[in-house]
């Protein structure tokens, strides 16, 4: 996963990160105006953060929704069958070798 785009991901990853720590701020009622309150939501909010890393490693740079601009490469999983074709023409028979056939997994 080292092409993954580092603009994008910062954004993202800035984004879910002040997301999560309102939502947790809201869910157990803390005052994020209070240094004490604020700070102490921080291993929270990075656990939530290494778990979604860990999540889109693992399975969200597949989707299509990211493709483009935060995945720069296409999901190429699967198994892919076809032909391997040669422009080398054969001096003595003066034709082209047949077609290859092919399968990648």
């Amino acid at each position: 996963m080292q092409n993954v785009t580092i603009k994008s991901s910062l954004y993202l990853l800035l984004g879910a990160s002040a997301i999560a720590w309102v939502l947790l701020a809201l869910i157990e009622n803390k005052d994020l105006s209070n240094p004490v309150d604020f700070f102490g939501l921080l291993p929270k909010v990075v656990t939530i953060d290494l778990l979604a890393i860990f999540a889109f490693t693992k399975w969200g740079w597949k989707f299509r929704l990211f493709r483009g601009w935060l995945v720069p490469f296409p999901n190429l999983n699967g198994t892919w069958v076809g032909f391997i074709y040669s422009d080398w023409i054969n001096p003595e028979t003066g034709e082209k070798p047949p077609r290859i056939p092919v399968m990648l997994t």
